[in-house]
């Protein structure tokens, strides 16, 4: 509070704390002063809680100011969870959330890279390609059950450390609101020093010291601006932490002042409107034959295998022979003296949906889509917000076909 006051002093400009700091001195002297005359009018203890009061509350909404996106550096190694340095070359596993930036030194695998670029399907990484923090590992490249990465970042030197440290950059200026309310509160603060001056002169001119000392003493406390100086910048500061509880992350705080005025929400799609894992959403394929996909589908750690493998389940598996992956196309074995391969049809089953398709010695005889499905809160959420008169949008990273389509399912509204 003193440094404050001192600054403003320098820097020619009105500090609120200065009415303040001047009864908190005043009270302070007038008290020794009737200390060392022998009389009881003290306000030690009112100066000490008032004082208390002030740091507290400043030191709560310095608190709530602060917060901390950034995860440890960690990777499970048999079991434990293990600190991993910058250089250190570690083995990925399947599903595991990345919370470093490292180059993959050895294999290839299929990234979950979604909370950078939108993208819903995995993205084939290979040897020499760097993998952020906040990526997971969805499968891996033909016949690999694990890839090694050397750390080269970790912490705060992370990507996703940087992006969220400009975030608490921008978010520790103050709002605009918090602005207007600085600017009314050094105004009411111009104004009860005056009628301070005006008070204290007056019992003055009439003799009555004590009187001028204690009533405008009174006056400075009692017109304290907390309520404007305190009170706005910490209500910006618990929304915003409600707002992170929420998952999401805010970036200028002035969203709140011009959110009343929003006619436009776009959405993100994958992460938001959808859950970010594939899902079979059609499975043409005959009953007798679901043992022969789990036989293709088992030993492959593709995304798409995975989900495939999660539909049909656990339980017979036909044995298969020269079981064999082509990165990008599909899987393929010998069963029963019979081809199978899973891959890609050659036409597109659908324009908006990843499809698979069983063959059988080259003859078609079945069919596999999979989706990104919407979450289940999706469309309620949409269509509540179309009711209160919001126009929504989608951006996203993803193919036309694709936005289209889960713009359908949820709800959205879209051009004739």
């Amino acid at each position: 509070m003193f440094v404050n006051v001192w600054r403003s002093f320098k820097q020619k400009y009105f500090s609120i704390d200065t009415p303040i700091l001047l009864a908190i001195l005043v009270a302070f002297f007038w008290s020794w002063n009737h200390l060392i005359l022998g009389s009881n009018e003290l306000y030690f203890d009112s100066l000490t809680s008032l004082i208390f009061l002030i740091l507290s509350s400043r030191y709560v909404l310095s608190v709530l100011r602060r917060f901390n996106l950034t995860l440890p550096s960690m990777i499970e190694q048999d079991g434990l969870q293990v600190q991993v340095v910058v250089g250190e070359t570690v083995a990925l596993h399947l599903e595991q959330y990345l919370s470093f930036d490292g180059i993959i030194r050895v294999g290839s695998c299929f990234v979950d890279q979604s909370f950078l670029t939108g993208e819903s399907a995995p993205v084939l990484m290979r040897e020499g390609e760097i993998i952020y923090s906040g990526s997971t590992i969805m499968g891996f490249g033909e016949g690999q059950e694990e890839s090694m990465v050397e750390v080269i970042a970790t912490g705060e030197q992370t990507r996703l450390a940087k992006i969220i440290e400009q975030l608490k950059k921008m978010q520790s200026a103050p709002s605009k609101i918090e602005r207007l309310y600085e600017q009314l509160a050094k105004r009411l603060m111009l104004v009860v020093l005056s009628i301070g001056a005006l008070v204290f002169s007056w019992y003055a001119y009439q003799g009555q010291w004590p009187e001028a000392v204690s009533r405008t003493m009174a006056l400075l406390i009692v017109t304290c601006p907390c309520a404007l100086a305190l009170a706005t910048p910490l209500n910006v500061s618990l929304a915003l932490r409600r707002a992170l509880r929420l998952g999401l992350v805010i970036k200028n705080p002035d969203v709140f002042e011009v959110g009343q005025k929003i006619k436009n929400i776009f959405f993100d799609k994958t992460g938001t409107l959808t859950i970010s894992s594939l899902k079979v959403i059609e499975f043409q394929v005959p009953p007798d034959e679901v043992n022969k996909i789990r036989a293709l589908v088992g030993p492959s750690r593709h995304p798409i295998a995975r989900a495939i493998l999660s539909e049909v389940g656990l339980g017979l598996t036909a044995p298969c022979l020269s079981w064999q992956e082509n990165v990008g196309m599909g899987v393929q074995a010998f069963i029963d003296g019979h081809l199978y391969e899973l891959k890609k049809p050659k036409g597109n089953l659908s324009i908006s949906h990843p499809s698979v398709a069983l063959f059988k010695d080259s003859i078609l005889i079945g069919t596999i889509m999979l989706a990104n499905p919407p979450r289940p809160e999706a469309r309620a959420v949409v269509s509540d917000l179309l009711k209160q008169g919001f126009h929504l949008h989608i951006l996203s990273g993803d193919r036309g076909a694709v936005v289209q389509s889960v713009a359908q399912e949820v709800g959205f509204k879209l051009p004739n």
